[in-house]
């Protein structure tokens, strides 16, 4: 009679783990393939920074500027608290959905849907400065932040494709791409806007100030951002449906117990 851990070996050997290989895996730091070079790659990490910080960069230089707004435009205390909290719901109502939407949409890439929304939230931005009634000042900053929402899933997805392997080099990016936005909104966002608004003394310059910023990061990134192709989705990627998938594993499962019972006889 076979001894049981032996046969149960001998059973399982088709699924054992490889702890080496894995730990070998955690370990691999290389730049990926699809980026040419040091340079490349910083600037790939500064474009995915910098997109990952469009929301809170607006939210930020609007907030330094309200008051000023609020006397330009005459406008109530229901009023100027929208001017905070449009771009603000509209982007949290927005994020799943567009994330969705972006996974999901075969006809265009990433790359397409990340440019384009960028360069709309360039020009949507831009145009705030021509506002010269509250309500529509409202309505373009929400506008602002649903198109400032459609851009971090995407550049998420491009990132985990870039980096797929996972490693200390793949750590550090997303660390940057996820901590660097609350500095970045900060210096560009609420310094900038405000340094801008106070030696121009119009509010509007502002505007125009995050506007410019975000269309020279829409330049470096036609430039830096990989096109790469969408992953299919989960169900696709697997050999036929859930009872398929089942009925495959049940009757391996069944064939390794009765290999292991003749074994045992």
């Amino acid at each position: 009679m076979t001894p049981p851990s032996s046969s149960i070996d001998d059973g399982l050997q088709d699924i054992r783990l490889d702890d080496n290989a894995h730990a070998e895996q955690q370990c691999r730091s290389t730049r990926p393939v699809c980026l040419c070079g040091p340079a490349h790659e910083i600037l790939l990490v500064i474009v995915a920074a910098f997109i990952g910080a469009t929301f809170l960069t607006l939210h930020r230089g609007t907030i330094v500027i309200t008051d000023s707004m609020k006397h330009s435009l005459s406008m109530d205390t229901s009023g100027t608290s929208w001017i905070t909290a449009s771009s603000g719901l509209t982007a949290g109502v927005f994020l799943l959905p567009l994330a969705h939407v972006a996974d999901r949409c075969p006809a265009l890439s990433r790359k397409t849907l990340l440019l384009g929304s960028l360069s709309l939230f360039a020009l949507v931005t831009g145009l705030i400065s021509l506002c010269r009634d509250g309500i529509f000042l409202d309505l373009m900053l929400g506008l602002a932040g649903v198109l400032a929402a459609a851009q971090l899933p995407v550049m998420s997805s491009l990132l985990t494709s870039v980096y797929s392997v996972p490693s200390t080099r793949r750590h550090c990016v997303f660390t940057f791409f996820l901590a660097g936005g609350n500095s970045i909104a900060v210096v560009f966002g609420g310094i900038g806007s405000g340094l801008t608004a106070t030696y121009t003394t119009d509010w509007r310059a502002s505007f125009v100030y995050i506007a410019i910023m975000f269309g020279i990061v829409l330049v470096i990134a036609v430039f830096t951002i990989p096109n790469l192709r969408k992953a299919a989705p989960f169900p696709e990627n697997m050999a036929g449906g859930p009872e398929e998938q089942y009925a495959l594993l049940a009757s391996g499962t069944r064939g390794a117990v009765e290999e292991h019972e003749m074994r045992a006889d």
